[in-house]
């Protein structure tokens, strides 16, 4: 039970960190943020979701098997959190893209910026972690 509530813990972490900043640039003596929801948070959103739901359906039926089921969304989650905290100008680019500006522009217009991980894409990493945890538990008492 307690590594299903902590998989649960950790999906609705990441549901939350989809909506939070995930790029995040100092301009001008100001900071300035691009959301989840601009790049891969919806990803995110929905595969966590997911997760949860299967932690959830696994807790009500009592069966570690659905609830470890879970790891599939979760590791999908673990992919875009990943691949954002390798580029975090990845919600940058997608919402200028996403505003018609050229990709080569992009490039030019990010080129004197330093962009770091967004605070949004903490609570994705520390989220996926403990989802991937509670899943993992899960999984080794479905086996037993």
């Amino acid at each position: 039970m307690v590594p299903i509530l902590v998989g649960l813990v950790g999906s609705a972490l990441v549901v939350i960190g989809s909506f939070l900043g995930w790029s995040t640039a100092e301009i001008m003596g100001e900071t300035e943020s691009t959301g989840g929801m601009k790049g891969d948070g919806l990803f995110t959103l929905l595969a966590s979701g997911l997760a949860g739901v299967l932690l959830i359906a696994g807790m009500a039926m009592k069966n570690t098997k659905v609830a470890a089921s879970s790891l599939l969304p979760t590791l999908i989650t673990l992919v875009f959190a990943v691949l954002n905290f390798i580029n975090p100008d990845r919600a940058v680019r997608a919402e200028a893209e996403d505003e018609g500006v050229p990709s080569e522009q992009v490039d030019q217009l990010l080129e004197p910026f330093d962009i770091t991980a967004g605070v949004g894409l903490w609570f994705v990493l520390i989220g996926v972690l403990l989802a991937l945890g509670g899943g993992a538990v899960a999984a080794m008492k479905a086996r037993a």
